[in-house]
């Protein structure tokens, strides 16, 4: 993973984290250095077992959704990902969804590239 891009996800309004071979998260409590890895463990979960139940497993989309956009109906919750692949090629994911009642959300739009 060389890049992570998070919008709306649990403490993290907006961020944008660039991945060396040793990249270490420092910063006081509360700043985001765990959501950004339960980021990460959503997406495997997702792809191992399906977006549903990763979701479920992490609280469900209203615990997702960042406080600042959780009163915002139009709000996404957003996760982008680039990565080096092994054979020397890049590639990314991302995931955009969409808090549709309390609980619910729908994919707004996913890509792979």
């Amino acid at each position: 993973i060389r890049r992570v891009r998070l919008k709306n996800f649990r403490s993290i309004a907006d961020c944008d984290v660039e991945l060396g071979p040793l990249t270490l998260l420092v910063g006081p409590n509360g700043s985001g250095k765990s959501n950004l890895l339960k980021a990460l463990d959503l997406i495997r979960d997702a792809l191992e077992n399906g977006l549903e139940i990763a979701i479920k497993r992490q609280g469900g989309m209203d615990s997702l959704l960042s406080r600042w956009a959780f009163r915002d109906p139009c709000a996404r919750l957003s996760i982008h990902i680039d990565l080096d692949l092994s054979d020397g090629r890049s590639g990314s994911f991302g995931l955009v969804l969409k808090r549709t009642r309390p609980g619910g959300y729908t994919i707004v739009k996913e890509s792979s590239e």
